[in-house]
């Protein structure tokens, strides 16, 4: 299951007034554009209307309308999820949602309408308070599964901020430790704990898999493991449990919080994925700032490693950089350019705009000068 779009206005009538017109998606996506266009805003819209559509955030925003579009393609069999949702002073004004075409949940202003139950066969009236969505409270894996489907992609979406420092001063507890052993759900804030996770679940060939990912970026590590941090070289062993490498110039355990910040960034990108590439399951993983810190040799070679790993699953990405260097490593069928005028951003893709796109590689010149050069932004798009 991918997104395959989105469509959102908020704060309408009023001078905070934000749009973002249909932007489509497919299984890899770079968003590129220029500052103060929405590219990390866009990434910040999808995770937390993700978050809101799951029920993790309780906390409805104060104005918006949202058109979700999901698929999904099961032996040549597409399927299709279409998710409306207006919001005004924080109330739900409307609420629908579509499986291929027919209405499966809905909703007015007053918090009545309607759900389909999958043991009856038909839709069952609901009421519930204006401030919530049905959404979340309606997502039974028996009675609703193609809405337990949809809720199950937004609770699974993941975004990394790479340029953060992705929680490398985060530690686990022995309590926590022992219950990273025995779960089977990554933690995005905490890289220790999903990569303990990964391990138990997945064995030797998840360590394989990070080290040679690790190795195309140049960093030569041998191993990788968790273990009891030794913060202090000269205190006593430690409570806390951390992530180590040992890279093979050094030959020693190099606990997380000594490692580069580059390093530290990669490595807990290469984790985040191969956890989510080893599950094989449908899911949508958003990455802001994509090789923010790493030079160009590093940051272009993530960009493979994620493009292949996207190509050979189920993952979809949907990742932003002004970086030239990951521009032209990207080839534009995968590009997304966000262009602003006044308060309305316009999403232009190799979809909507093939002509133009395919007549661009006839010019000769690199993707970088096809996002920089103003005058040919004008003509071209």
């Amino acid at each position: 299951m991918i997104l395959k779009e989105i469509s959102y206005c908020e704060y309408r009538n009023t001078n905070q007034h934000w749009k973002l017109n249909d932007c489509g998606f497919k299984h890899f996506n770079f968003i590129v554009g220029k500052n103060a266009t929405g590219k990390s805003r866009t990434i910040s819209l999808i995770h937390n209307l993700s978050k809101i559509i799951s029920g993790e955030r309780t906390e409805i925003y104060n104005d918006g309308a949202t058109k979700f579009v999901l698929e999904e393609t099961i032996e040549e069999k597409t399927n299709t999820w279409t998710y409306l949702l207006d919001i005004q002073d924080q109330k739900v004004t409307s609420e629908t949602l579509e499986y291929n075409g027919n209405i499966i949940l809905k909703r007015d202003s007053k918090g009545d309408g309607e759900v389909y139950y999958e043991s009856v066969g038909k839709s069952l009236e609901i009421r519930l308070p204006t401030d919530q969505l049905a959404i979340s409270k309606y997502q039974d894996e028996i009675q609703q599964p193609a809405t337990n489907k949809f809720t199950n992609w937004a609770r699974d979406l993941t975004r990394l901020n790479f340029g953060s420092d992705l929680g490398q001063n985060i530690f686990l507890t022995e309590e926590h430790y022992a219950k990273a052993l025995s779960s089977n759900k990554p933690n995005n804030n905490s890289i220790i704990e999903s990569y303990v996770v990964g391990y138990n679940m997945f064995g030797e060939d998840f360590d394989i898999a990070i080290k040679s990912d690790m190795k195309k970026l140049g960093y030569n590590i041998k191993d990788v493991n968790s273990g009891r941090a030794q913060l202090n070289p000269n205190s006593i062993e430690s409570r806390i449990f951390a992530l180590h490498t040992v890279e093979e110039e050094l030959g020693f355990n190099n606990v997380q919080i000594n490692l580069s910040q580059g390093m530290y960034r990669a490595l807990a990108t290469i984790i985040l994925i191969n956890f989510r590439f080893f599950r094989k399951e449908p899911t949508t993983i958003l990455i802001d700032d994509i090789g923010e810190g790493l030079d160009f040799e590093r940051s272009s070679a993530l960009v493979k490693i994620l493009l292949e790993k996207s190509t050979q699953s189920e993952l979809q990405i949907i990742m932003t950089s002004n970086d030239k260097f990951i521009m032209n490593t990207i080839p534009l069928e995968h590009w997304i350019i966000l262009k602003r005028k006044a308060q309305t951003v316009t999403a232009y893709n190799h979809e909507n705009s093939k002509e133009k796109f395919d007549n661009f590689k006839f010019i000769g010149l690199s993707n970088f000068d096809f996002f920089s050069m103003e005058l040919f932004e004008k003509d071209f798009l």
